[in-house]
């Protein structure tokens, strides 16, 4: 059991040490979204964007998702949007988002392939906050509950 545990920890450090880090360009995701749409991350490299990993099952994230709407509200697409990553199933992602009028694109993970998005991101742990500048240069992260993305966000876009 504990040789399990230890090769767990190595491998989660390992891991972790792959993760983009603020200063890096964030990785150019290609996925399909809940809608079924191709979202290219290198394709928003005009605006802010806000790569937010969560799940229906995290309270964090879901007492995060109206200052979200509220945000993504207030800010025009061709300045700021909002990519979520949902590590859950599209049918409870689609319930979540359509009764909490959230209007941005979703990726859900894991697909048939694992979870690239979040691999590529080297997200351990939900909620997960990347920001990212007009140039694809991550300028802040965020990791778990009280990380208040939503506040770096307002300081950047207003």
């Amino acid at each position: 059991m504990t040789r399990w545990l230890l090769l767990l920890l190595f491998a989660s450090a390992a891991h972790a040490q792959d993760a983009p880090a603020v200063g890096d360009l964030a990785p150019d995701i290609e996925a399909v979204t809940l809608v079924r749409d191709t979202l290219r991350l290198g394709d928003l490299r005009d605006r802010h964007v806000l790569v937010e990993f969560w799940g229906t099952w995290c309270s964090p994230c879901v007492a995060d998702a109206p200052r979200l709407a509220a945000l993504y509200a207030r800010h025009p697409r061709d300045r700021f949007e909002i990519v979520g990553v949902a590590l859950d199933a599209a049918d409870d992602v689609r319930a979540f988002t359509e009764a909490h009028g959230l209007t941005w694109p979703q990726i859900v993970e894991p697909t048939r392939d694992g979870r690239p998005v979040t691999e590529a991101f080297g997200v351990t742990g939900y909620p997960t906050s990347f920001v990212i500048d007009p140039d694809g240069v991550i300028v802040h992260r965020g990791d778990g509950a009280g990380a208040d993305v939503v506040t770096v966000l307002s300081e950047i876009l207003e």
